[in-house]
């Protein structure tokens, strides 16, 4: 009986430490009618911290070819962005339109042309308590330690050739708060 009580206690403060993170998730729209978007949304009532953004866009047109013989990249045809926003407030959406996509190196830059395709979305962020959490497609995951060292996380990109953001993202009140990420 005892052990079961235990257990019920961990599991409990499990999912209290995990609460806030739940409520933080993202998605991409790709509707055949309108721009692709990929949205970043904080549900809980507390803001997120250190939120880094990092996704890849995948460009099959041709343009990034002229890029290939500097050698730098190993993938010529992704390109890799990272958004980092110091805080995210309270029921927050962040929407990101892959028109406002741009890449290329000093020499050269392009505009997003069509039939851009994006993957590889993860996120990290502070929660109220200070802790680390990564959520990827696939998961939610507290980061502990080396786990949790931004430098490192921030160079998985270099293989790839480096995209920015123009302009700033929209921000708007969330449609729904409070509630778990679906």
């Amino acid at each position: 009986m005892a052990e079961d009580q235990l257990e019920q206690s961990r599991e409990d403060a499990e999912r209290q430490s995990r609460e806030q993170a739940m409520k933080v998730t993202y998605w991409v729209d790709d509707d055949m009618s309108q721009s692709v978007r990929l949205h970043l949304v904080n549900r809980s009532l507390d803001p997120v911290s250190g939120v880094r953004l990092r996704f890849e866009a995948q460009d099959d047109s041709g343009l990034l070819l002229d890029l290939r013989n500097e050698g730098k990249y190993q993938f010529d045809y992704i390109v890799s962005f990272s958004l980092y926003m110091e805080t995210i407030s309270p029921c927050t959406e962040i929407v990101i339109d892959a028109g406002s996509l741009r890449y290329g190196n000093k020499r050269k830059e392009f505009p997003r042309p069509g039939g851009v395709f994006l993957s590889g979305h993860k996120v990290r962020f502070w929660d109220r308590d200070g802790a680390v959490w990564e959520r990827t497609t696939t998961r939610l995951q507290r980061l502990e330690g080396a786990e949790a060292d931004a430098s490192k996380w921030l160079r998985e990109g270099d293989m790839y050739v480096p995209g920015h953001i123009a302009g700033t993202p929209v921000r708007k009140k969330a449609a729904s708060c409070g509630e778990p990420a679906g």
